[in-house]
């Protein structure tokens, strides 16, 4: 996205008095008592196992640390994920090939 074109956006956001991640396609997370994650506007899912999850949210990598992760739902743009959350890390360099 041009630099313009992102300023349009932040502009319009504050104008209209929108949550940011509206008009900026960015990514939502939501960690509820540090036991389930809900990421909306997931770009992929790069890995999952019982202890770590790493995903895809635009420009950037999240990965979440923890213990006994079960993914509750997953589709196309949003995935929830439900386990002991120790740590989440954005990691610049998102959009993987």
């Amino acid at each position: 996205m041009s630099r313009w074109t992102q300023k349009m956006k932040g502009a319009a956001t504050e104008w209209l008095s929108l949550p940011q991640d509206v008009l900026l396609d960015a990514s939502r997370v939501t960690c509820i008592n540090a036991s389930e994650i809900v990421i909306e506007r997931l770009e992929s899912l790069l890995h999952v196992s019982a202890n770590e999850v790493w995903c895809d949210v635009g420009d950037y990598q999240l990965k979440i640390i923890g213990n006994d992760f079960e993914v509750i739902l997953l589709t196309a743009s949003e995935i929830h994920i439900r386990g002991d959350v120790q740590e989440m890390k954005y990691i610049k360099g998102g959009k993987a090939r």
